[in-house]
């Protein structure tokens, strides 16, 4: 939705004062010329409410104190009227004129003090800055609280503006929560047809609308139109947005004749209320070519889309968040119209501003918001990409910028997750935010993993959970050396000649009308060739090939790696095979023996690129070593690209989740796969069985690091608990490799019903929470051996809280660990994600459920090659995948783990 429509116009629906009773006819005067001043900005006459209000504060500084009622309110008008008019300086110097003279009061006005920050954030809001916005809202809010109710109006009036503020950072259902609330609040407090219940009406229309929902939010805006229109008519301001919000939801439902009335008398109403250069008119002419542009009036849409954004430059400044979506738009129209280098152009500039966005909100939003805020901001790139495959240039070289892209965003919410937990254990004057913050988390971690129906009310917990990690996120936002700019010049300087680096990227493919078709393609970088973009296959032939090859048992692995045809063939059912999908499009460009260094987008998360077969007998990893990260952009910081041999480490195996291991062990093994999977408890009220392989493979291990001589300790049985996991970082440091062989989980879905251990977690909607490792006792709570509060659930969650920042190393010997829910641009959620978090460097995951058996013998194999012969990990990792290839051919066997570093 334009941003326009995000826009509060606060009607100053109460007055802070009643008129005076005073004889004093200057007082009275100044009463009459407040109220008049009222009664214009309500109408929308700002020049003639500006002179009412100018001429009452004159007459009050005559006479009155400044410290006066009148006067105060006189400033208060005035700093709203600047506000109304977007002269935001003028605004904002008149505010804190007044807010200087509250705070020095004897005696303070609550009522005016917190109205007065409701202002100042209003004011921020529409400048786009959002976190003084909050901050101001934040503070009203902490007023009308302590007022317990004495002012209802203006706490409804404060919940809307901070539903406007959610709506902003795309937490749509955070933003309609605060809006019912200002509706419950303010519809006994107002009379049923004003302004500003007709405003709540639009709000909850535009949250519709940007859920996709545009009949309902068809009918919120007419309702709300009816009734601003019968009673105020196109004078009211409200009147401007609430046809503005109208026009654009009849546009999406291709009612373009209604759609161009409406928004023609909006546009006319604006110019007459506000000017020819006002920044609502700029914009209303950028939606005024959106609707020439839908009847196929592409010359008169450059125009109206050229004037308009000239105006929002001049403005609103290029850092405003409006200007940066008008400027992709001017793209679309250059792009239709056949200008595709100038429409290169401007997907360039709406990239770098919408980067530029992201930044500034990446330091006072939490993560959650910031996930909110950085998917409903995401387009930008689909546009370059979509245009650059459909007309390949050099110039502007779309690819370099792409790859530009890429590097700043692919893990960027990761960063910013790492870059608090850095911060705070660096400086010792946040520590106490820093564990509070930890302790709340904790607490809704442990609430989190009870079932539904036992849980205490968290939401408490977890507003001032939110509140502390604003606080700590603005306070980490100058320790700013991981958001440094890593350009695709500085990684391929960091190529050696028998070096590449490929970005995978998923993207909305764009021409340039929105669609549903998902595309992926690979930037191709190597030390001497600039980035090269090679269009990959649409995301539903991906999806079609996962699908058919079932949920990752023996017969779909085989079928989804080419088992049968050896991945080069098309399949009998014409389904495109993996090497087809993405290594035949290439190799061309790749020589064998290149060490190719890539880092997956989507669906390529969930597989292991390395193991897909292109020719009878032979597999990539033969052609090419091939090492997964999170971002290319870890290139530049990999100064020594081997990873050093651990010196010390704990390993967990052989766990008892009983109170006695099982006497059958040894004919479990003999017999089934005996996964280590959560399979078993998600279908059947059961245990985690279990696993006797897991004895022998610790055994090997605590064998090779006694001959290598590492510091290591082993916690078995009914020692290995998640109690004592959590405290592994309690020495000075998290010992430089962790290996844990146990079993693995990750519930796809909020599987209502769900039995057995695991249950709570699997209802939850955090990923973090439904993925996660069984430790000692996960059968019995009632172990002796559990610490209070401990269920034997080692969740995602409760590691990304950890202190693991040297470790090296992890080895998640377990099945479905490098699984979770993908997101874009952000890898996996789940286990991969925690311990990337916490500050892990490299991980060993696996992509399906491994028997116990392989398992035991793949790491066997990997330890022996690097501890015993010394290789470096990526190198081990190679030679025992393709040793266990060898050995047994079967990808299910051998191509199940994934080394992410």
């Amino acid at each position: 939705m334009y941003r326009i429509f995000f826009l509060l116009l606060l009607l100053c629906p109460i007055l802070l004062y009643s008129q005076s009773e005073t004889p004093d006819p200057r007082i009275k005067q100044v009463d009459s010329l407040s109220f008049a001043a009222v009664l214009d900005l309500r109408k929308g006459q700002f020049d003639e409410a500006l002179l009412d209000i100018k001429a009452a504060k004159e007459l009050a500084s005559a006479f009155l104190d400044r410290s006066d009622e009148k006067y105060r309110i006189c400033l208060f008008l005035e700093g709203r009227i600047y506000g109304e008019t977007e002269q935001f300086e003028k605004a904002i110097a008149v505010h804190r004129r007044l807010m200087s003279i509250l705070v020095q009061l004897p005696e303070p006005d609550s009522l005016q003090l917190g109205q007065n920050f409701d202002n100042f954030g209003t004011i921020y809001f529409r400048q786009g800055d959002f976190r003084q916005a909050e901050q101001c809202f934040r503070s009203a809010a902490k007023i009308w609280d302590a007022l317990e109710g004495e002012n209802p109006t203006l706490a409804g009036i404060n919940h809307n503006n901070m539903g406007m503020l959610f709506q902003s950072y795309g937490q749509l259902d955070r933003a309609h929560e605060q809006f019912e609330i200002s509706t419950r609040i303010l519809s006994p407090a107002l009379p049923p047809r004003h302004p500003f219940l007709v405003q709540l009406l639009s709000n909850l229309g535009t949250v519709a609308y940007l859920q996709g929902e545009y009949a309902r939010a068809a009918e919120y805006y007419e309702e709300a139109y009816d009734l601003i229109d019968s009673t105020q008519g196109p004078k009211n301001p409200v009147w401007i947005l609430i046809g503005n919000n109208l026009a654009g939801v009849y546009q999406k439902l291709n009612k373009l004749d209604e759609a161009t009335s409406l928004a023609n008398l909006v546009h006319e109403r604006m110019v007459s209320s506000f000017g020819q250069e006002h920044p609502k008119v700029g914009m209303s002419l950028v939606n005024l070519a959106k609707l020439a542009d839908r009847s196929g009036q592409l010359d008169t849409a450059l125009l109206l889309a050229h004037k308009g954004i000239r105006i929002m430059e001049e403005s609103l400044g290029e850092s405003h968040h409006d200007f940066g979506p008008a400027i992709q738009y001017l793209g679309n129209l250059y792009w239709k119209t056949g200008q595709h280098e100038k429409a290169l152009r401007q997907y360039i500039r709406a990239n770098s501003l919408a980067k530029s966005y992201l930044t500034t909100a990446s330091q006072y939003l939490s993560e959650s918001e910031l996930e909110s805020y950085s998917a409903a901001n995401r387009s930008g790139v689909g546009f370059l990409l979509s245009a650059a495959e459909m007309h390949p240039t050099n110039e502007p070289n779309a690819a370099a910028v792409a790859y530009d892209h890429m590097l700043f965003t692919k893990g960027f919410l990761l960063t910013a997750a790492k870059r608090i937990r850095q911060y705070a254990r660096r400086d010792p004057f946040i520590q106490q935010s820093y564990v509070a913050w930890q302790e709340y988390l904790s607490r809704i971690a442990g609430e989190m993993a009870k079932p539904i129906e036992s849980r205490a009310d968290i939401s408490i917990w977890q507003d001032s959970a939110l509140l502390l990690e604003k606080q700590l996120v603005q306070s980490a936002s100058a320790f700013s050396r991981d958001y440094q700019q890593v350009g695709w010049e500085q990684v391929q300087a960091g190529l050696g000649p028998d070096e590449m680096a490929i970005e995978f990227v998923r993207y909305p493919f764009l021409d340039p009308e929105s669609t549903d078709r998902i595309r992926y393609a690979a930037i191709l970088l190597s030390h001497d060739h600039d980035p090269r973009l090679i269009p990959l296959a649409d995301e539903a032939v991906f999806q079609k090939l996962l699908v058919a090859s079932g949920n990752g048992s023996i017969e779909a692995v085989d079928h989804l790696y080419g088992y049968n045809q050896r991945g080069f063939r098309v399949q009998q059912d014409s389904l495109q095979t993996l090497f087809e999908l993405v290594w035949a499009p290439l190799l061309e460009q790749i020589p064998p023996g290149v060490t190719i260094y890539h880092s997956p987008d989507g669906l390529l998360n969930r597989l292991n690129l390395g193991a897909v077969p292109f020719t009878l007998d032979s597999v990539i990893l033969d052609r090419n070593p091939v090492i997964q990260l999170t971002s290319t952009r870890d290139l530049v910081s990999m100064d020594n690209r081997k990873s050093k041999a651990p010196e010390s480490a704990w390993v967990f195996g052989a766990i008892r989740y009983d109170t006695e291991a099982p006497e059958d062990a040894t004919l479990q093994e003999n017999g089934a796969l005996a996964s280590r999977s959560s399979d078993a408890v998600l279908s059947l009220d059961a245990d985690w069985p279990y696993l006797p392989g897991t004895e022998r493979e610790v055994k090997a291990i605590a064998d090779l690091m006694t001959e290598k001589g590492l510091d290591f300790k082993i916690w078995t049985g009914s020692a290995a608990t998640e109690d004592r996991f959590l405290h592994i970082s309690d020495d000075e440091f998290s010992p430089d490799l962790i290996h844990l062989a146990t079993h693995g989980f990750f519930f796809k879905d909020q599987a209502s019903g769900t039995a057995g251990p695991g249950a709570g977690m699997s209802m939850t909607e955090n990923p973090m929470f439904r993925s996660g490792l069984v430790m000692a006792g996960a059968n019995h709570e009632e172990m002796t051996t559990l610490e209070e509060g401990e269920d034997g659930i080692l969740t995602a969650y409760e590691i990304s809280e950890l202190d693991l920042s040297h470790t090296e190393t992890v080895v998640l010997s377990a099945c479905e660990t490098g699984l979770g829910e993908v997101l874009v641009g952000e890898g996996v959620y789940g286990l991969q994600r925690a311990f990337k978090i916490a500050g892990v460097q490299n991980l060993i995951i696996s992509l399906w459920q491994v028997s116990d058996r392989n398992t035991k013998l793949f790491m066997e194999t990997f330890y022996g090659i690097w501890l015993r012969d010394g290789k470096d990990i990526s190198d081990a990792f190679r030679q025992a995948q393709l040793e266990m290839r060898d050995r047994f051919l079967s990808p299910y066997q051998w191509a199940g783990f994934v080394l992410v570093q």
